[in-house]
């Protein structure tokens, strides 16, 4: 093992590397349409990137630095090779950019799988390592739990550093962790309530280093949320120690909360505003983001959402507070892929078969027509059809469902005073069927049943109630 790989396992990372974390938005999947997850680990970038583009999956490219990697070549993706994933989703593909640059400490690679969001970012942050969070839908991991990370533990095992590709146990090892995480997700559903109603008191945090308040609050099962930057006090001047906390030492919370810190200013680790430059070139996010005091990193990820050059992810998020000289890694588009596959968006409703046209790179037209067999508000059917190939920005015509066509109804005539016979003829003639009352009786019409004004259905009966004519004479 040579001297840069030395120390390094399938469980450690360098200090300062991402950590990606998929979190359920607890959304049902109610996409008709899935593709299979092609079969990219241990391939090229470019390689693995053309074979996503032939599916209707969108690449979301993450770079890894790691020794057991070959530089270049794909380590891990969500969803994994050949599981199902839905039409027009993202694909996170995580690609190795080799050794680190430069000397960096060894960290322990936390596993936060099936933790709240909260929890899991303490944990990789306490880690030393960056995170980033993406969502995804899922019926069987309540929102905001995690439903994987990559790197996981799969990530790096047995790696062959002559083709970056696992061996063929780690795929074994790799599919009884998705089998344990389905069985923690039914779990978690069941025992939601009971852990939403678990408190915890907020530990007394007043005058300890920043590092340790975020330890302390971790040991309870509480969260750092917001760190603010304030001027030293005549109780405490030390910088970096903490002023007051929100909510305050004692407070009950439910376990999982965030708790907001106030600590004396320390020169040496100064925060700003991150930038928001998602949307801007390349070249006018990186002068803003170094401008801002940050240092900039740059990546390209093929989407169909952005032009070429344009930014089209960030991280830290633009608005959110860091310290200055930290990292800001910003994801430039390479532009769409070639061709795009039509999804499947027969039976979503119309705002879930828009969004996904949007999210694959195409526009779209809405008409509607009435359906005996689709519910109000879903489509019918596209144009071009599910699975032909567009070019980007290609329109797709929907036909949504307006619903049921109405049952037709014949409004009954005010027949008050008619010849009960004329009344019966016009009765007739609407598809109605009037019987009079006495029978035969040829006289005027005192009433209906049902009464005029009432909508019936065609074939109905009508009864009309008759004041017969007296016979003179008798």
């Amino acid at each position: 093992m040579s001297k840069d790989t030395m120390g390094y396992s399938a469980t450690t990372v360098p200090q300062g590397s991402r950590v990606v974390l998929i979190v359920s938005t607890g959304e049902p999947v109610r996409s008709t349409s899935f593709v299979t997850m092609p079969d990219i680990i241990g391939k090229s970038q470019g390689a693995a990137l053309e074979e996503i583009s032939k599916t209707s999956l969108q690449a979301q490219v993450v770079y890894d630095y790691h020794p057991l990697n070959k530089k270049g070549t794909v380590t891990a993706t969500r969803p994994a090779p050949g599981t199902n994933a839905i039409a027009g989703t993202d694909a996170l593909v995580l690609v190795s950019s080799g050794e680190p640059m430069g000397p960096r400490a060894i960290a322990a690679l936390p596993m936060v799988t099936g933790l709240d969001e909260a929890s899991a970012l303490a944990d990789v942050r306490q880690a030393g390592l960056n995170a980033q969070v993406m969502y995804e839908a899922s019926s069987t991991v309540p929102a905001g739990y995690v439903i994987d990370q990559l790197p996981n533990q799969s990530t790096y095992v047995n790696m062959d550093k002559k083709s970056g590709k696992a061996k063929p146990w780690a795929y074994v090892a790799a599919a009884l962790a998705v089998m344990t995480l389905a069985l923690l997700g039914f779990f978690m559903l069941g025992g939601m309530d009971l852990f939403a109603r678990e408190k915890v008191e907020v530990p007394d945090v007043v005058g300890m280093t920043e590092e340790q308040a975020v330890a302390a609050l971790d040991e309870v099962g509480l969260v750092v949320g917001t760190i603010s930057d304030k001027e030293a006090t005549a109780e405490i001047s030390t910088p970096g120690a903490v002023i007051a906390s929100k909510p305050e030492a004692g407070e009950e919370v439910a376990k999982g909360s965030k708790v907001n810190l106030d600590v004396v200013i320390d020169p040496s680790k100064v925060r700003a505003d991150v930038p928001k430059v998602i949307g801007k070139t390349a070249e006018d996010a990186t002068a803003e983001l170094q401008a801002a005091g940050f240092v900039v990193a740059s990546e390209y990820m093929v989407t169909n959402q952005f032009a070429a050059g344009i930014v089209a992810e960030q991280s830290p998020a633009g608005g959110t507070r860091s310290h200055k000289d930290a990292q800001v890694t910003i994801r430039i588009s390479s532009g769409p892929a070639a061709d795009i596959v039509v999804p499947d968006v027969v039976g979503l409703s119309e705002d879930a078969a828009q969004k996904l046209l949007t999210n694959v790179g195409l526009t779209f037209s809405s008409t509607t027509s009435p359906s005996d067999w689709a519910a109000a508000g879903s489509v019918l059917s596209s144009s071009p059809a599910a699975g032909v190939q567009v070019t980007p920005g290609t329109n797709v015509a929907l036909v949504v469902s307006s619903g049921p066509t109405p049952d037709p109804t014949v409004t009954i005539p005010n027949y008050v005073g008619w010849n009960s016979m004329d009344a019966q003829r016009n009765l007739a003639e609407l598809g109605l069927v009037g019987t009079l009352n006495p029978t035969g009786a040829d006289g005027q019409v005192t009433s209906t049943d049902p009464e005029a004004g009432t909508a019936v259905r065609p074939g109905s009966t009508v009864t009309i109630y008759v004041k017969e004519t007296p016979i003179v004479g008798y």
